[in-house]
């Protein structure tokens, strides 16, 4: 039979008829039609898992910081695999003496009376879920003390 299509069809016309054939039973080795990209799988043997979803977010950073200074905290994504990524997310803050930039960095640029409770908030989304987490923050009294160098006692005798 080779010989009669090597004999009664040009070569241009038996490229494109085996070309045909690869797009329409999956080439070499596919899984022949039926599989499914996310967990299914065919005869070809590749099961292709399900992307991570978001499970959780955690804030870290210190608990506590002084007045007039800063403090940088991270956000970690934990995913259903089990695994977990630094990630980015919008950043909050309920404080009237403090702000927290997109980078994650916690400023207060004043001094303070007493110390001042803070809550951080971070929130994050991927794939149509979003997770927040706070964490209480502690705005501290810096305290500064003289240190004596010296003394010196004038008047009468």
């Amino acid at each position: 039979m080779r010989k009669i299509l090597v004999t009664y069809f040009p070569a241009s016309l038996l490229l494109v008829i085996t070309a045909m054939a690869l797009l329409t039973f999956g080439g070499c080795g596919g899984d022949g039609g039926g599989g499914s990209l996310a967990g299914g799988g065919g005869d070809g043997g590749e099961v292709i898992p399900a992307a991570a979803t978001l499970t959780g977010l955690s804030i870290n950073g210190p608990s506590s910081m002084e007045a007039n200074s800063t403090a940088t905290y991270t956000a970690t994504a934990s995913w259903s695999d089990n695994s977990t990524t630094t990630v980015t997310p919008t950043w909050g803050i309920n404080s009237y003496v403090a702000e927290i930039s997109s980078s994650g960095v916690l400023s207060c640029h004043q001094s303070v009376v007493y110390d001042e409770p803070a809550s951080i908030t971070a929130t994050y989304s991927a794939g149509g879920i979003t997770k927040t987490a706070t964490l209480d923050v502690t705005i501290t009294n810096k305290t500064t003390s003289a240190i004596l160098t010296g003394l010196s006692i004038s008047g009468p005798s």
